[in-house]
C-alpha cells in the first residue's frame, strides 16, 4: 500500500478478492478510482451500467461518487491494484451506510 501525507496525489492499494467472493457496493466521495486487474477474472459493476467481464491487464475507471463492486468469477483469487486520486480519500460509503 502506498498512502502517505507526503504524496497526497495518489493512493495505491493491492487488493485480493477470493474465489467466488464479491466486494460490497461502495463509492468514494471526491475521488477517482482505477482498478488495474493483475490476475484472475471477474465481473465489475460501475454505477448503473451492466456488469463487464475483466481479466488480467484490464483497467477500470470509476468516477467520484459512483457505486462499484467487483465479483470474482474464477476458482482462483482475483488480484488488483486500486489506484485513487487524489490520494487523500475523503469518505468511503457502503450500501450498509445508507
Amino acid at each position: 500500500m502506498s498512502n502517505t501525507n507526503q504524496d497526497s496525489a495518489v493512493s495505491i492499494a493491492h487488493a485480493r478478492v477470493l474465489a467466488g467472493q464479491q466486494t460490497a457496493w461502495h463509492w468514494l466521495t471526491d475521488t477517482y478510482e482505477r482498478y488495474v486487474i493483475l490476475s484472475g477474472q471477474g465481473l465489475v459493476e460501475v454505477g448503473d451500467a451492466a456488469a463487464v467481464a475483466v481479466n488480467a491487464g484490464d483497467v477500470v475507471l470509476i468516477p467520484p461518487g459512483t457505486k462499484q463492486r467487483i465479483t470474482n468469477t474464477a476458482e482462483s483469487d482475483l488480484e488488483l491494484m486500486a489506484i485513487c486520486s487524489p490520494g487523500s480519500v475523503s469518505r468511503i460509503t457502503t450500501a450498509a451506510d445508507q
